[in-house]
């Protein structure tokens, strides 16, 4: 009988950790992310519509699925800290958030292949261009071009 409820203990507790897992994230409704990350989205994205927002638990950050099929991920100020297009590549818009030199880079090197995701990191950017197979390039803040590698 003690294995029983032992196994039922364990297999409850680990049923309450897994859906504690799921749910990391509140959903928030449009007005109550930051006004930095709200002004970014009507500014950058004009006229489209934010259909899920979640504040992540525990990191105070921000998570955007647009209707566009655009996810933004922000910090707690806002600012944009990832930006990944699930329905095509990213448009000349969304390209120019990246220093101009990052853009000529990718432009010249990578002419017709898209942009599925960007990065901004502390020390500069990683873009994930649409090459078969997707190679990810990082640049300095500046947007000096700094490496490249395949992803597999």
């Amino acid at each position: 009988m003690k294995k029983v409820v032992l196994a039922f203990a364990l297999l409850f507790g680990s049923l309450c950790i897994a859906s504690a897992a799921v749910t990391d994230n509140d959903r928030i409704p449009y007005d109550k992310l930051p006004t930095a990350a709200r002004t970014f989205i009507e500014k950058t994205f004009p006229g489209v519509n934010a259909v899920k927002c979640e504040k992540e638990k525990g990191w105070t950050q921000y998570d955007v699925r647009l209707s566009n099929g655009v996810e933004i991920e922000f910090d707690r100020a806002g600012n944009w800290l990832e930006i990944e297009s699930n329905n095509g590549p990213f448009t000349m818009m969304m390209l120019n958030l990246l220093p101009s030199k990052a853009v000529n880079y990718i432009n010249t090197n990578f002419n017709g292949q898209g942009v599925k995701k960007v990065e901004r990191k502390r020390n500069g950017y990683e873009v994930k261009v649409m090459t078969n197979p997707k190679t990810e390039v990082k640049f300095d803040k500046n947007g000096n071009f700094s490496s490249q590698k395949i992803d597999d």
